[in-house]
C-alpha cells in the first residue's frame, strides 16, 4: 500500500525518461521530432500535394517523394501554396520525417531547370565510354 501512495506523489516512481505530458508539451508534438534536412535535386514529378525528386551522384541516385501539403513553396519570385510544380525543376527541399513519411517544410527554386542527376550521369558515361573506344 506503501507503493501505492509513493507512485501516486509528484517526482515518486517516475524515472527519468517516463515523465507526464503536460497540455504547454502536446502541442510541441505537431513539430517535428527530428531538424529539418536540406537536399538539392531535380524534380521528377508533382501533384497539388506531393513532389518526387531525384538526387544523388556518382551513380548512386534517389527518387523521393514529399507531402507538400503544408510547405512553404517559392520558385522564382513568387510564392504558392500546394502543387503541382513543373518538371524538371531544381529544387531545394527542406524535410523532416514522421512515420516514415517526407514532409517538406520548404521547397525552394529560382525556376531553373536541369535533366536529373541519372540522366545527367549515364549522358557522360557514354560520351567517356565513346571517347575510349575512338
Amino acid at each position: 500500500m506503501l507503493g501505492i501512495l509513493l507512485a501516486g506523489l509528484p517526482g515518486c516512481g517516475q524515472s527519468p525518461n517516463n515523465k507526464e505530458t503536460s497540455s504547454s508539451e502536446s502541442s510541441a508534438a505537431d513539430e517535428p521530432e527530428s531538424e529539418i534536412i536540406y537536399i538539392n535535386g531535380v524534380l521528377t514529378e508533382s501533384d497539388e500535394d506531393s513532389v518526387t525528386m531525384e538526387y544523388g551522384s556518382e551513380g548512386n541516385f534517389t527518387q523521393t517523394t514529399f507531402d507538400i501539403s503544408n510547405a512553404d513553396i517559392q520558385i522564382g519570385e513568387s510564392r504558392k501554396q500546394g502543387g503541382p510544380l513543373a518538371a524538371n525543376l531544381k529544387l531545394e527541399i527542406g524535410y523532416y520525417v514522421k512515420d516514415g513519411k517526407y514532409i517538406a517544410v520548404s521547397v525552394y527554386g529560382d525556376g531553373s531547370e536541369s535533366m536529373t542527376p541519372s540522366w545527367i550521369y549515364n549522358h557522360e558515361q557514354q560520351t567517356m565510354e565513346g571517347k575510349t573506344n575512338e
